[in-house]
């Protein structure tokens, strides 16, 4: 594999000019030598010596060449031992797809909350990625629970073999999968040569939901979260078809868009005030409207929403759903209720110490990742093993504010479960392949561990310069590269990864 894979590194630094003879030197033999007559203009390889010249002497060529290199090697670095993951296609596609709905949830592609495909494609254009416009998806509102084939089609890229296919393979391949490559890289690294910092990531599978006050409805979040967790604890009730305990069906409550009829009875039942009800009744303030039976204002015959002729019409509110007067009320209220779907207020995901987690306060994680974590765990009567995380005091003598938490900076409640803290480096084994002491296989969930340490600049570069020890971009004696045939490349490479050359 190694003679084979020198074959590769070789041609890939003769596409770029870079191989000469055997000492280090950038000089053509014969720099006169006429190359293509065009015209009356006669070009020779001094002229593109020149070329050359300037641009390894401002470092283009060589970052580019450089990182097709490392991409090249990466890849087949990864890819050559399928073995060692449990479902190497699977993991990358799940990695593309978490990577590419990061992408098309940037505002740069959207136009009034919403996604436009044009827009994504116009930009990648300017990059020269050519993309079938065939079935562009326009308007799409992005929420928290949207997957990228609902956004791009189930045919924007499937992973499979070593190969894309679909409309987007070039852009991933060239430009997500290396960055992805590069992580699994350092990730098999991190498992290979430090399994014991995957215990000291403090990895917790955690869910969370967080509920708002609402200022001129003080208490509703207080009685929408003790409500739903009194049916679930105390009557065993549950508000999803599946009689699931599910945080994200109480924010779907909260935000007042129920997904299913449990829902929405729970609403009504328990006369629960939401934040979709609070929009409504701000435009009720400004705007001619009724509220039908399922929620929803109505203006005029023709959906207009007529501005209230009352002279003392709270002007903050004009403003809020006016865009300062850009837009008519509907379409405020319209982009109101967009905004609030697409809200998120709950995940639930594996997290990891370093990494944190972004939508909970510091009170809250420190108590999620110490080493004590166990000891504040709270296991209700018939709950089915359902840890909810306590806090160090509760606001209320109640029995159910044990399991749940009121920070004041904040002026909302969370409910927080840890669904796993078990990764110890000895428990995190049991889930690994050894042969004689050697790791030879590991599952997805220790894989997303070991990419959550990924990050670390130490951890990557002592992965990469294995890799080039491995291929012969430098080596262990102080030599300079027979691999390596050109003096701008060579003194980039020592510049940057000083360790793989030991003089």
């Amino acid at each position: 594999m190694k003679n084979k894979f020198l074959l590769v590194v070789t041609s890939l630094l003769a596409t770029v000019a870079l191989v000469g003879c055997d000492p280090i030197q950038a000089n053509p033999s014969k720099g006169d030598n006429p190359l293509v007559q065009i015209g009356d203009k006669t070009f020779f390889q001094n002229n593109y010596q020149k070329v050359y010249d300037q641009l390894v002497s401002s470092g283009n060529l060589t970052t580019l060449t450089f990182k097709k290199l490392m991409n090249t090697i990466i890849a087949n670095e990864v890819d050559a031992e399928k073995s060692f993951w449990e479902d190497l296609d699977a993991l990358k596609q799940e990695l593309i797809d978490e990577e590419m709905l990061k992408k098309v949830s940037s505002s740069s592609y959207a136009k009034d909350g919403k996604f436009y495909e044009s827009k994504l494609i116009d930009s990648l254009r300017s990059s020269l990625y050519n993309i079938d416009t065939d079935g562009t998806h326009e308007g799409i509102y992005i929420k928290p629970d949207t997957t990228i084939t609902e956004v791009l089609g189930a045919d924007y890229c499937t992973y499979k073999d070593g190969k894309c296919t679909g409309r987007y393979a070039k852009y991933v391949e060239q430009e997500v999968l290396s960055d992805i490559n590069q992580k699994l890289l350092t990730a098999k690294y991190i498992l290979e040569n430090s399994f014991a910092s995957l215990g000291r990531a403090y990895a917790r599978r955690v869910s969370y939901v967080k509920l708002s006050n609402i200022s001129k409805q003080p208490g509703a979040a207080s009685i929408a979260l003790t409500t739903w967790l009194n049916d679930w604890i105390s009557e065993g009730k549950t508000t999803t078809d599946d009689g699931k305990f599910d945080l994200d069906s109480l924010a779907r409550i909260w935000k007042g868009l129920p997904a299913n009829d449990k829902e929405k009875a729970f609403i009504k039942d328990n006369n629960i005030y939401t934040l979709k009800q609070e929009i409504n009744d701000e435009v009720k303030k400004i705007a001619v409207v009724t509220e039908n039976e399922n929620g929803v204002l109505v203006g005029d015959s023709e959906g207009r929403f007529p501005m209230l002729a009352d002279k003392d019409t709270d002007a903050s509110l004009e403003s809020k759903y006016t865009g300062s007067g850009a837009y008519p009320i509907e379409v405020g209220y319209e982009k109101a209720l967009r905004d609030l779907s697409a809200k998120q207020i709950s995940d639930s995901d594996l997290f990891t110490k370093t990494n944190g987690i972004s939508g909970l306060p510091t009170g809250i994680t420190d108590r999620i990742f110490s080493g004590s974590v166990r000891q504040y765990l709270a296991n209700p009567q018939d709950t089915r093993d359902v840890l909810f995380l306590s806090p160090a005091t509760t606001e209320t003598s109640s029995v159910l504010s044990k399991y749940y938490f009121y920070e004041s900076g904040e002026d909302a409640y969370y409910i927080v479960t840890v669904d796993n803290y078990d990764y110890s480096s000895s428990t995190l084994k049991t889930k690994v392949t050894y042969e004689d002491d050697v790791l030879v296989k590991v599952n997805n969930e220790v894989t997303r561990i070991a990419l959550e340490l990924s990050s670390s600049s130490t951890y990557k570069n002592e992965s990469l310069i294995k890799v080039f020890k491995k291929y012969g971009l430098g080596d262990e004696k102080g030599y300079k590269s027979e691999n390596i045939h050109d003096q701008t490349f060579y003194d980039y490479m020592k510049t940057n990864y000083p360790d793989i050359f030991e003089d």
